[in-house]
């Protein structure tokens, strides 16, 4: 998760965003398992949630988690050296056989082409992976001006990228799309200043939290037939060098 929303208060362990979001990536990673995927890649990790979320549940399957981010300490990285979850800053060389967690990083990333060029060089034989960027240009507003982002992307646009690359799509699908015109709507009319950036994530009522996180995770068992529109765009798929 981004570690800035984290600053703000969010817990993913309960916040009704994350808890929801976890759901199309749980799906995928069980899907995996008659290929034996037992390697999380987690690039652009942060704190670490999805992946490691995956292996506190699923520990027969997520033997091994390597959280991948720049924003590690030494110190952090060595406490965790040789152990089932481990911190680094790069991808290890001849990466195999695991699935490549991308969640919410494509977009932080000003040459998004190259980025994933410079995962594919370190990967070999087959990897799934499994890709969320946020969706549509036109719901740009401050809270992407907050989070630091380059762009936002269509299901056509994170193909073009992705196949470039060597990365294989075999479902691609929106997230989030009955909440999309209302979000459309709210930064149309009122997030136009963009001076003053700030996030739209923040902690919610118990209640509220509660509903949401009910309604969303009801969506998510039909996501993925909607190819139309959302808040994120998803990618799965196969990357075989």
């Amino acid at each position: 998760m981004d570690l800035k929303e984290l600053a703000l208060g969010i817990d993913p362990q309960t916040h009704w965003y994350y808890q929801s979001k976890m759901i199309p990536l749980e799906r995928y990673f069980l899907s995996l398992q008659n290929q034996k995927v037992n390697h999380l890649v987690d690039i652009g990790a942060g704190s670490g949630f999805f992946s490691v979320s995956l292996h506190e549940k699923y520990k027969q399957y997520a033997q091994k988690v390597d959280l991948v981010d720049i924003g590690y300490s030494e110190p952090e990285m060595m406490a965790t050296a040789n152990k089932p979850i481990q911190k680094m800053h790069v991808i290890q060389k001849d990466t195999h056989s695991s699935l490549l967690i991308m969640m919410d990083v494509l977009e932080h990333i000003e040459d998004d082409s190259a980025f994933l060029d410079s995962i594919q060089k370190q990967c070999i034989g087959k990897n799934n992976f499994f890709i969320s960027v946020p969706a549509f240009k036109s719901i740009w507003s401050g809270h992407d001006v907050y989070l630091e982002h380059y762009r936002r992307y269509t299901l056509k646009t994170l193909r073009q990228v992705l196949e470039k690359n060597g990365f294989r799509p075999t479902r691609m699908y929106y997230l989030y799309g009955s909440l999309f015109p209302m979000v459309w709507l709210k930064r149309k009319l009122m997030d136009q200043n963009q001076n003053n950036p700030k996030s739209d994530m923040k902690p919610l009522p118990k209640g509220l939290n509660s509903f949401l996180k009910a309604y969303a995770s009801t969506e998510m068992k039909f996501t993925r037939m909607n190819s139309i529109f959302g808040l994120s765009c998803v990618a799965e798929g196969e990357l075989i060098v």
